[in-house]
């Protein structure tokens, strides 16, 4: 009776080992015994079988890929916010830049022009002066005091307005020369005082042209300029 009994316990242990090595495979050996630490290796180790194996490295591959998308996603999201800060940065820096250097030469041109205005201004009064047999040295000394600010003023015109304003400005210079040479030497000149410097406002004009197009003002204004 015993030995039937100890016959069936030994039939139902070699069915239940069967179906276990059938389910999981054979036991493999753990990294211990074999003497690694590798993950990947210790994960292949103690897998029960090859499909389970697999499905365990896929697994375990979507975690670590949720983990690295969100944090490229916030270093590609850092570095396009850096770049487009950094445009409009660079941006609003040129734009300042431009607006002061604009302002620079508005100066400039209005000085200039102011300059030369005051010089033609007193150049006639010196001749009127003439004319009625009164002092002429008060305004012959404002025309020479406002001849040496003009040539000073033109060095800042020249280095900051652009060629075609340059060239206006000489040809301004060169025309107010030719009436301040006919007041510092009036012997045998019987010129208006009215129509002194009318030459000068023409060339005035053009400078005036120029410098709306060099500072890029579109609206056009009429009218000559006076004395």
């Amino acid at each position: 009776m015993d030995s039937i009994v100890r016959l069936e316990a030994a039939r139902s242990h070699e069915t239940m080992s069967a179906r276990i090595t059938g389910l999981y495979g054979r036991v493999r050996p753990t990294s211990s015994s074999l003497g690694t630490d590798d993950p990947a290796a210790q994960l292949a180790l103690t897998c029960p079988n090859e499909v389970f194996c697999n499905t365990l490295q896929a697994a375990s591959l979507i975690r670590m890929l949720s983990q690295v998308i969100p944090l490229i996603g916030v270093l590609l999201g850092a570095a396009t916010s850096f770049f487009a800060t950094s445009l409009a940065e660079r941006t609003k820096f040129r734009q300042t830049m431009a607006t002061r250097w604009d302002e620079r030469k508005l100066d400039t041109y209005i000085e200039y022009v102011s300059c030369v205005k005051e010089a033609i201004r007193a150049a006639r009064e010196t001749v009127e002066a003439r004319q009625r047999g009164a002092d002429d040295s008060e305004p012959l000394s404002v025309m020479e005091a406002a001849e040496a600010r003009r040539s000073i003023l033109f060095e800042g015109l020249v280095l900051l307005g652009d060629d075609a304003a340059s060239q206006a400005a000489m040809v301004v210079n060169e025309r107010l020369w030719a009436v301040l040479r006919r007041v510092r030497e009036p012997a045998g000149d019987s010129a208006n005082g009215r129509e002194l410097g009318s030459s000068v406002v023409e060339a005035l004009n053009v400078l005036h042209k120029a410098a709306r197009s060099d500072l890029a003002i579109g609206k056009s204004y009429g009218g000559g300029t006076s004395g």
